[in-house]
């Protein structure tokens, strides 16, 4: 659960920069 949170937390951080680079 721990690694799933992670991947979790990391895709949300990928998705708000991309939408800030725009």
């Amino acid at each position: 659960m721990i690694v799933h949170s992670i991947l979790w937390y990391g895709h949300i951080n990928i998705n708000y920069y991309v939408v800030a680079t725009q």
